[in-house]
């Protein structure tokens, strides 16, 4: 097995995770990418959605992230976000009820409830939600 990689993934108020890890794959603003072991210098601009690596042990772990950068040198990972979730602190009825609300407010949209800025945002705000479904739905398959 390749040696690790050490992941730390910080934000504002705390170190959300800091592990040493064998693979990572993260929402990088054009497309999902991957790092491995001896991984060529590399930097990117992060999107919202997750994040997912398999640790030393063999786990899969996922986070639901909101914005941020990433570099990559020398076996090392280092990521700056300004929201960070672990996938299991995630509450599949707060992501539920929040799915209901947004889709009302995007269901308006037709009878001219909402602007169009309005509409934007609630659109994105979904995709964020869908996001961390997804996440909620892996985290609970293991």
């Amino acid at each position: 097995m390749a040696d690790p990689i050490s992941l730390e993934v910080i934000t504002a108020t705390e170190t959300a995770v800091k592990e040493e890890i064998h693979e990572l794959y993260i929402p990088a603003y054009y497309g999902e990418a991957g790092i491995l072991a001896d991984h060529l210098p590399f930097i990117s601009i992060l999107k919202f959605g997750e994040i997912s690596y398999r640790d030393v042990k063999g786990e899969n772990h996922y986070l639901y992230i909101e914005n941020g950068f990433m570099e990559v040198r020398d076996n090392r990972i280092i990521i700056i976000s300004d929201l960070t979730i672990r996938g299991e602190d995630l509450d599949p009825g707060d992501i539920d009820f929040a799915m209901k609300e947004i889709n009302k407010k995007i269901n308006s949209a037709s009878d001219g409830e909402i602007t169009v800025t309005e509409l934007e945002d609630a659109i994105l705000e979904q995709k964020k939600l869908k996001a961390k479904s997804e996440i909620i739905k892996k985290v609970n398959i293991k």
